[in-house]
């Protein structure tokens, strides 16, 4: 299609073929006037298509930008933040349901049944995680995350009428396999949106919706659980029950609300379409599209710091799945009630919300990343040492503090993993960056799920353990990653390296 072509009211074709300015708010920089690239006119005096790669070098209007990532802003963050946000619950909120009558009903304390409810939902999550990514662009974004949504709706609400532990294994399996794609398909949908400065914030922002979502978690585990009886059926399944229909119902919402890839919106103008691509190209020149393939994934395979994000993704998850699943279950051991067991765990998560937007904040002022990995899992130490330690019964304040710290840091660390994905350049292999490390989530929550025993209740000390282990190997390959990139970008810097980073002249690591 031809330049004028694609002209909105308001438009006219370039200045540098016409005589006048088809984007008045994009223009061309001195710099790129003469580039083999970007603007050149095509024989016989045809205006070239403007494509994505021909968008590098324009100069764009900072209120026009500001304008366009704000629709932007609003159509991914709020309705993305909407499904995740129920999809935890519903993942996560077993412990909660194990209190609120299930174990009784199911025996679920019985022998390694409630491990194994646990761990079977994470081997799809685990298996599913880079076939679904690659599935992602033979579809659409919309079409993809809106029917796997739909489908673990549906099956949290089945779970809610099953009769035996072994049906719920059936439900778990299936609700790991339905889950396993989404938060790649996120991950990977925010790095073609944003720019790498931008990405840290605007991921803390999302996943801090989320947390504030799941802070209600125990509330509304409370709630539904006093419709005991209603219809002859338990407290415990109503639970399951109403949080599946309301997964159900954001999913028909999210079918006319989630935006495709840039290069295929409908929401937005030309001239801001190519706005959003242009800034794409200019931050890391990969807003082409770059499909995710076998013989790619083979290649990726062997790239030594996809295995190191993916590991501390890994590491950040045995004390979130110990926490969401287990605490609940150590605070019932510790004599409370099942009501202040359920309700707990909002304060520290509200708290959270605007804690994680804080520090994104910080993060992409100073422009560093290993650093704040390294508090926040310092901070987490601190909080599990308070659970398995320094807690003793409900009447002191020592499990409210530990709860505090523990669910603070085992949250926070997610986005700040997930960010590293600004150290790579191409949609295809960030998109194996996020299976990969999606993965590893799961390879974590298996290990909370095996080494919290329930010959270990009820304090799970050597769970607990474990997961301290885990945030002493982040701080460790936090270092050791950061210490390699940091000597990469000095070769660079000096030009002692004539390989570039990521095969990008000018690209530097994000520390």
């Amino acid at each position: 299609m031809l330049l004028q072509n694609i002209a909105q009211p308001g438009l006219v074709a370039s200045s540098r073929h016409t005589g006048e300015d088809k984007y008045p708010n994009l223009r061309k920089s001195a710099s790129h006037e003469d580039s083999d690239d970007p603007g050149k006119p095509e024989p016989d005096g045809e205006v070239p298509t403007l494509t994505r790669r021909k968008t590098r070098g324009y100069e764009i209007d900072p209120e026009l930008e500001r304008k366009v990532m704000r629709k932007v802003d609003w159509r991914l963050i709020p309705i993305l933040s909407a499904l995740f946000g129920f999809g935890l619950i519903d993942r996560n909120n077993i412990g909660l349901v194990r209190v609120s009558g299930m174990d009784e009903a199911l025996g679920l304390s019985i022998g390694n049944r409630f491990t194994i409810v646990t761990v079977v939902m994470l081997i799809p999550l685990i298996l599913f995680d880079l076939p679904s990514n690659i599935a992602l662009r033979y579809t659409t974004p919309r079409v993809f995350i809106t029917l796997t949504a739909f489908a673990w709706g549906v099956v949290i609400m089945c779970s809610g009428f099953v009769k035996s532990w072994k049906s719920l294994v059936v439900m778990r399996v299936l609700l790991g396999a339905f889950e396993a794609g989404f938060l790649p398909a996120v991950v990977y949908l925010f790095g073609v949106w944003y720019t790498r400065e931008e990405v840290q914030t605007k991921t803390a922002l999302w996943y801090s919706v989320t947390v504030f979502i799941g802070a209600f978690s125990g509330i509304l585990a409370y709630g539904f659980s006093q419709m005991n009886g209603l219809g002859g059926i338990a407290g415990w399944s109503w639970i399951y029950i109403m949080e599946g229909l309301i997964s159900i119902v954001i999913s028909f919402a999210a079918w006319f609300l989630i935006v495709d890839f840039p290069d295929d919106n409908k929401f937005l103008t030309a001239e801001e379409t190519e706005l959003v691509l242009a800034r794409i190209d200019n931050d890391r020149g990969d807003a082409e599209f770059d499909s995710l393939t076998w013989p790619k994934t083979v290649k990726y395979f062997f790239e030594a710091k996809l295995w190191g994000f993916a590991v501390l993704f890994g590491c950040a998850s045995v004390p979130s799945y110990a926490i969401v699943t287990f605490l609940p279950i150590i605070l019932e051991g510790m004599d409370f009630t099942i009501v202040k067991t359920q309700l707990l765990g909002a304060p520290p998560m509200l708290f959270t919300f605007v804690y994680m937007v804080v520090c994104a904040k910080i993060s992409d002022r100073l422009g560093v990343r290993a650093p704040f990995l390294v508090l926040h899992a310092a901070v987490c130490i601190a909080g599990l040492v308070m659970v398995g330690w320094c807690t003793s019964n409900a009447s002191s304040s020592s499990p409210q503090l530990a709860v505090f710290f523990s669910e603070l840091e085992a949250d926070w660390r997610f986005p700040l993993v997930v960010q590293q994905n600004n150290n790579i350049i191409g949609q295809s292999k960030r998109a194996y960056s996020a299976a990969l490390s999606s993965a590893f989530s799961g390879i974590g929550g298996i290990i909370a799920s095996t080494v919290f025993r329930q010959q270990d209740f009820p304090l799970y000390r050597p769970g607990i353990i474990v997961s301290i282990a885990s945030q002493v190997l982040t701080i460790l390959l936090a270092g050791v990653m950061t210490f390699g990139f940091h000597l990469r970008n000095s070769k660079v810097k000096r030009r002692m390296s004539e390989t570039l980073i990521e095969g990008r002249t000018g690209f530097l690591y994000t520390l």
